[in-house]
């Protein structure tokens, strides 16, 4: 089951990366410096459910470059232009 403060992430994320096609970091980071000024009361777990929500979605991806997982836009995802569009409730 999605909460409203995991979907609320997602459309954080789905903004941040709408700015910021090429972003890529660890959950914490994405945590930390992504969400927190926009969701304060979020968790790191809810961060981590918000990224899997849009990965199911197709919208993000793993990767693992070196030890350590990091998240980005999946490649190949949204228009020429970069943007990634809201998703429809």
């Amino acid at each position: 089951m999605t909460t409203s403060l995991v979907r609320q992430v997602a459309d954080v994320l789905r903004a941040y990366l709408a700015i910021h096609p090429r972003a890529v970091d660890t959950v914490e980071g994405i945590h930390a410096w992504w969400v927190t000024e926009h969701v304060p009361e979020h968790t790191l777990d809810v961060t981590q459910q918000a990224l899997e929500l849009l990965e199911a979605d197709g919208l993000v991806e793993r990767h693992l470059p070196s030890h350590r997982t990091v998240w980005r836009r999946r490649t190949g995802q949204g228009d020429d232009d970069g943007a990634v569009r809201p998703a429809s409730t």
